[in-house]
């Protein structure tokens, strides 16, 4: 069975010391704001979809502005995921200043309080690139519909 381990037990578990930096318990919340994020951009590639699929000329009207709409959500997607790693790289930038000087095995804390705020624009920029792939390829679609 997995258990969630808290900073403190990860520390103690390794033998280290040095507080574990702020940056882990936020990158669990850019998770959820950028997952709520993505969400909603795959949520209104499936309504364009819906509305595409029903042939009239203003549904498809619809799924174009609706295609649109979702290109934003992915853009904005990422953005929001850039400014969680932002705050996450400051704060782990501020947690080693406080710190002082660090043990020699405190090394992970720091890589993984850096690495931790990362994923989250990683995983923003992949929603982004499939949201633009999506657009492309529903523009695209649509176009030889139309004709």
């Amino acid at each position: 069975m997995l258990t969630m381990l808290s900073l403190q037990e990860i520390a103690q578990e390794v033998g280290s010391q040095t507080v574990p930096p702020f940056t882990l318990r936020l990158m669990g919340k850019s998770v959820v704001s950028v997952s709520f994020l993505a969400l909603i951009t795959f949520g209104l590639v499936f309504k364009a979809v819906w509305h595409a699929s029903r042939g009239d000329v203003a549904n498809r009207d619809r799924a174009q502005s609706t295609i649109n709409a979702s290109l934003f959500w992915g853009t904005f997607t990422f953005a929001v995921a850039f400014l969680h790693t932002l705050i996450g790289l400051t704060v782990t930038a501020l947690s080693v200043r406080a710190a002082g000087t660090l043990q020699p095995d405190a090394h992970w804390l720091v890589a993984t309080g850096i690495a931790a705020p990362l994923l989250a624009s990683v995983y923003g920029l992949f929603v982004f690139l499939l949201a633009a792939l999506v657009w492309f390829g529903f523009r695209k679609w649509l176009a030889k519909a139309k004709a």
